[in-house]
């Protein structure tokens, strides 16, 4: 049984080496897509291709990182900005400011597990919440954020 107590400590290592390229992509990203969401809907095409490259390379880093929950978390952020480029999403200074928001929950919470608090994904659930909400998501559930261990055996029964 794995506890809170039992449960594998979060190897900082790897995060350590690529957090300033993750916090500089993700704030290039946020500042690009508020600058988009002021933006007539018809001049925002390109601010927003530039907005989702940034936060591509900031979910790219932390899947090589292997941080639970946060990659579910930009990779719906990368959708939204998908659809806020193709028209199928307006892009408004609300949702714009919801993703920065997510953006800024996600350093934080990358921050904190680089200073020794333990990995809790679903601390993360409000942000995934209202992103997908805003993409009408049908499901929508704090445990899309948790890793499952298939490694560990489960027994049934007493």
């Amino acid at each position: 049984m794995t506890d809170s107590l039992h449960a594998p400590q979060f190897d900082t290592g790897p995060l350590s080496w690529v957090m300033s390229e993750i916090r500089d992509a993700l704030e290039r990203s946020r500042d690009t897509l508020l600058e988009a969401a002021a933006r007539h809907p018809d001049a925002q095409s390109t601010a927003l291709q530039h907005a989702r490259a940034h936060l591509h390379q900031a979910h790219g880093a932390l899947q090589m990182v292997d941080v639970d929950g946060v990659g579910t978390l930009t990779q719906a952020a990368e959708e939204a900005l998908a659809r806020f480029r193709d028209g199928s999403l307006p892009c408004t200074p609300e949702a714009a400011h919801a993703m920065a928001g997510l953006y800024q929950a996600v350093v934080e919470y990358l921050e904190e597990l680089l200073s020794g608090a333990p990995a809790q994904p679903v601390r993360l659930f409000p942000y995934h919440r209202d992103v997908l909400a805003l993409l009408g998501a049908d499901r929508i559930h704090p445990a899309d954020l948790l890793a499952l261990d298939l490694t560990v055996p489960v027994t049934l029964g007493a």
